[in-house]
């Protein structure tokens, strides 16, 4: 579940409109892992009382941090007030001391029992954007005994860590496990085998974000 994402901005939106009701609004009507959908709701119902630089910066702020926490609330937790999104990544994944620095093996330890075989499949996901079907994910990893690749399939799904969809026309045998968890995704693209040795890579990589900064405050 996602929560807090609006409170921890240091952003103001009209008198009547809480952090909080905005939060519960993603919540139970955004709940896809998606912010765009959220974004979109909120520049109509403020049209006319943010300016499209505002609106921009918000989107950016939220996007931005999302791709790399997703909506995991303890992750949000982290951000520190007064540095931008960008300063914050740097200091949560590519600091030495980065609280989520090695975050990925711990995630999966903590979720799941022979953690290991789960780490292999999205390792495997990983490799490829728009995912593999189960012969394919067999014929990468080898074989699993007892079924045990389906209900590892069926723990990530269940956690939110993978998407299974069918392909049109496909049959179900045919059905296409993908990696979805922005976590794990963010740190197989730029954490992973990575010899990054620049605690300000994110900001140096990415840019800094222009005016946007973190707060606690509600």
């Amino acid at each position: 579940m996602t929560n807090g994402i609006f409170a921890h901005m240091n952003y103001n939106f009209r008198a009547e409109v809480s952090k909080t009701t905005l939060d519960f609004r993603f919540n139970t009507e955004f709940g896809e892992k998606n912010p765009a959908k959220c974004i979109t709701k909120i520049i109509g119902d403020d049209e006319g009382y943010m300016s499209e630089a505002k609106l921009a910066f918000l989107a950016q702020m939220i996007l931005e941090t999302y791709m790399a926490l997703g909506g995991i609330p303890y992750y949000w937790s982290l951000l520190l007030p007064g540095l931008s999104v960008s300063q914050n990544i740097d200091k949560l994944m590519f600091a030495e001391s980065g609280k989520l620095r090695d975050e990925f093996d711990e995630l999966y330890a903590s979720l799941f029992k022979n953690s290991e075989s789960y780490v292999d499949v999205v390792s495997a996901l990983g490799e490829r954007k728009l995912g593999l079907t189960r012969k394919q994910i067999t014929e990468s990893l080898g074989a699993f005994k007892n079924g045990h690749l389906q209900k590892i399939l069926k723990d990530l799904e269940w956690c939110g860590f993978i998407r299974s969809y069918k392909s049109y026309g496909k049959k179900t045998k045919d059905v296409i496990y993908q990696l979805i968890d922005h976590y794990t995704l963010f740190y197989f693209r730029f954490i992973k085998n990575q010899d990054i040795n620049d605690e300000a890579f994110w900001t140096n990589t990415i840019g800094k974000s222009k005016g946007c900064s973190i707060s606690r405050n509600s």
